[in-house]
């Protein structure tokens, strides 16, 4: 998951580098809302490059890589200052230049190619940005039809993230999905009922944020303050960031997500774990993250299971010895797996089947067990169990074959 997220990050904000602003930066849709696609967008940018956001986000990148490098190097500044600071005050540094100069470069102070936020000018402009709830619609089927989506799309999302932060935790921390879900269940009724945008959990904030050095919970709420600060006490500052800029800032945190080594790693361990990995990551950057994860989930399940059912058996044959061993509990899947061995006694064969690893063995396998015994008479071949048995499920008697 987040190594696709960071591909579609990439893929999302190469427009925006280009200067081509049209789509909003928060649809990570593959198909969008202007008819376009992920891909046909950056081609379209691609053919017409606004030069001076170009400039701008190729010289952001350019920052970020050397400040890192600079930060690697223990020099003090470029470890305590955020690189991502640094490369957003570039961005606004090389537009207003445009702008002294007279060049058409310049990209203006129009949304067009700017961050766009209300300026609050006064109480009044403040209060018109809280829209109240209107509880006369509590009755309505389509207003439950619509909070009990978001609330579990939410929710599946804050816990995927949740997982994806851990995963890139340099301290290698769990974190209580339990706590998660309730602030998440707080701050969506706080949200609400000012009219805020549904609350979850979003990786790419989070990643920001590990990518940033933080190291507990207290950077999630102050990251939350500065953001309130800054909208509230500096909007007309902000609204002179390039999005060039800001998409700059976005590639470099997509390309860290998904690394070419993070490929490499997920081929060196096998079929097993490639293939649900890279259909996952075309899944979700051709559909949506959500279609991505479900259909990635299931093919990952497939694999699961057939993992699963060659490796509960081990059949040995050493001339007419024949060892049948369950290395773990056995089920319905392995039946023809257990039908083909003994299907494959000779006459003369001595079969021993070893189940001291299994706790549960299957109905059916079970009674397959017990017809070789009865027919190995007949069959010229003998039989020796080792700790078979099987529970009945309701009365808790139990069946043991010797």
């Amino acid at each position: 998951m987040l190594t696709a997220i960071g591909i579609v990050i990439v893929l999302k904000q190469l427009p925006h580098a280009f200067g081509d602003d049209k789509d909003t930066e928060g649809d990570f849709s593959f198909s969008q809302a202007d008819h376009e696609n992920t891909f046909t967008e950056i081609l379209t940018s691609f053919i017409d490059i606004n030069p001076g956001a170009l400039i701008i986000s190729l010289s952001c990148m350019l920052l970020l890589i050397f400040w890192e490098r600079l930060a690697a190097g223990g020099l003090t500044l470029f470890r305590t200052f955020p690189a991502s600071l640094g490369a957003v005050l570039l961005g606004v540094g090389i537009n207003e230049v445009f702008h002294v100069l007279g060049s058409g470069l310049y990209l203006g102070n129009s949304p067009t190619h700017m961050v766009s936020i209300p300026v609050l000018r006064s109480l009044s402009d403040a209060r018109q940005v809280f829209d109240f709830p209107d509880f006369s619609t509590l009755g309505t089927v389509a207003i439950w039809t619509s909070a009990l989506t978001l609330a579990l799309v939410a929710s599946l999302e804050s816990l995927l993230s949740l997982e994806a932060a851990d995963a890139i935790d340099p301290q290698r921390r769990n974190s209580s999905a339990n706590r998660e879900l309730l602030a998440q269940g707080v701050g969506n009724i706080l949200s609400g009922m000012v009219g805020g945008l549904p609350v979850t959990s979003v990786v790419v904030r989070t990643s920001a944020n590990v990518y940033a050095g933080a190291r507990t919970r207290m950077s999630a709420f102050m990251h939350g303050l500065l953001l309130l600060a800054a909208v509230v006490v500096f909007p007309v500052w902000l609204n002179r960031i390039p999005l060039s800029a800001l998409a700059a800032i976005l590639i470099m945190v997509g390309y860290k997500l998904a690394k070419p080594s993070l490929f490499i790693k997920q081929y060196k361990e096998g079929p097993e774990q490639f293939i649900p990995f890279i259909a996952t990551i075309l899944l979700v950057v051709f559909s949506d993250l959500l279609t991505g994860i479900a259909i990635g989930t299931i093919i990952g399940l497939g694999f699961v299971v057939y993992s699963n059912f060659h490796s509960a058996l081990t059949i040995k044959r050493q001339g007419h010895e024949v060892r049948l061993i369950f290395n773990k509990d056995v089920y319905f899947l392995n039946k023809g797996q257990v039908k083909a061995a003994l299907m494959g006694l000779q006459e003369g064969d001595h079969l021993y089947v070893d189940a001291s690893k299994a706790t549960f063995i299957d109905h059916d396998v079970f009674n397959m067990l017990r017809e070789i015994r009865q027919a190995a008479p007949q069959r010229g071949i003998t039989v020796r169990f080792d700790e078979v048995f099987r529970k009945r499920l309701f009365t808790n008697a139990v069946e043991v074959l010797q």
